[in-house]
Formats: structure tokens, C-alpha cells, sequence
């Protein structure tokens, strides 16, 4: 894992603490417990059986959430400690007039983490992202893939009221069978 900076809305951040928390104390005793009732358990080698797919991946998933918490910079203190709240940065919510065919769309600027497009979410690493930020309203961005251009109608932001579950790893570890 690399020690990129990885920007969360607090409660992207608060669903991996979560996950972690029960990852860490009892997922890992449960783990360990079902592991243990495995067919093989103690005789040096590992069997290919579903519960030895399910520990990797759970240790895959602890090891990554771990490092997306641990390089976490939240956005709203991010956006909180920002000097100019004009500009489109990461946390902004962007709206923008595709000004070939008119339409208006409204675009809230995060991590890669959080982006769902159907939620007007896009991450400040993708092509619009990247053409929106630093620019204020009135100014005109052009996409060089395809040559779209939109003007920037209104930034502001806003508080991020996304909703999140962490993945159910408890219902996963109850239902696995040994």
C-alpha cells in the first residue's frame, strides 16, 4: 500500500472505524475460531477450502482499510482549514452548464473512495475533477478527450451528508460454513 493521501467525508471515515473495529477485535477472534474447526487446521498447509478464501480476503480488506484510515485526511476539516472557498477544490460542490448541449449537472468534488456518479459524486482525480479545480464560477473548463466544455456556474460548500454501512463482514463470518 502506498502513503497517498486519501481524502474522506467523516462518515466514509467513521464506517471504516467501524469495520475496523470489529475487523480487528471479534472478526479476527471469529476468524481464528472458525479457521481453527477447518478441515486441515494444524497440519502445516492450508487447505483450499471457502474459509481459507474468506481469511484472505478479510486480511486483504483489514490491511487495505487500515491504510485508507491511516493516510485519511477528512474533508470537511480539509475544506474547513481551506483560504478561498471561491475556488473549486476537493469537497466543493461544482455545478456546471455543459454548454454543448445546455444542460446543467451538480457535482460534489471527493475522494476516490466516495465517488457515485447517480449521487453526483466525482472524484477529484477524474478528467472533470481534475479540469475543475483551482477555477471559480464564470470561468470555462474544456475536457481534452473529448473536447466538452462547461462553464462554471456556482461553487459552494456544502455540508456532506452521505450515508454509509460498513461491509457486513460479522454476517459473513456467522454464516460461513466449516
Amino acid at each position: 500500500m502506498s502513503n497517498e493521501t486519501v481524502y474522506l467525508s467523516r462518515a466514509k471515515y467513521d464506517a471504516y472505524r467501524a469495520q475496523l473495529e470489529y475487523m480487528e477485535g471479534e472478526g479476527s477472534a471469529k476468524l481464528a475460531e472458525l479457521l481453527a474447526l477447518s478441515p486441515g487446521s494444524g497440519m502445516g498447509r492450508p487447505l483450499d477450502l471457502p474459509i481459507h478464501d474468506l481469511a484472505r480476503e478479510f486480511r486483504a480488506e483489514l490491511a487495505k482499510i487500515n491504510a485508507r484510515v491511516k493516510s485519511a485526511v477528512i474533508i470537511e476539516d480539509y475544506v474547513q482549514a481551506l483560504q478561498d472557498k471561491k475556488c473549486v477544490d476537493i469537497g466543493a460542490t461544482v455545478t456546471v452548464r455543459d454548454l454543448d448541449y445546455d444542460d446543467e449537472f451538480t457535482y460534489t468534488i471527493v475522494g476516490s473512495d466516495e465517488v457515485d456518479p447517480q449521487q453526483g459524486r466525482i472524484s477529484y482525480l477524474s478528467p472533470l475533477g481534475q479540469a475543475l479545480l483551482g477555477k471559480v464560477a464564470g470561468e470555462r473548463v474544456r475536457l481534452n478527450f473529448n473536447n466538452a466544455e462547461f462553464l462554471i456556474v456556482n461553487v459552494d460548500y456544502r455540508p456532506l451528508d452521505f450515508k454509509y454501512e460498513p461491509l457486513d463482514w460479522k454476517h459473513r463470518l456467522d454464516n460461513m460454513k466449516v
